[in-house]
């Protein structure tokens, strides 16, 4: 049962850095996407 319940709490604290990674990564991204697109709209 204790073994069981470590597991899925594992799997859960993976899964919120996981996304939690992914979210980051996205804004990352986007912020790039934007500052470029600024760029290109003052040239």
């Amino acid at each position: 049962m204790s073994i069981k319940y470590k597991y899925i709490k594992n799997e859960l604290s993976f899964n919120f850095y996981l996304s939690e990674f992914v979210v980051w990564c996205g804004t990352e991204i986007y912020r790039e996407i934007q500052n470029t697109s600024m760029m290109a709209m003052k040239s």
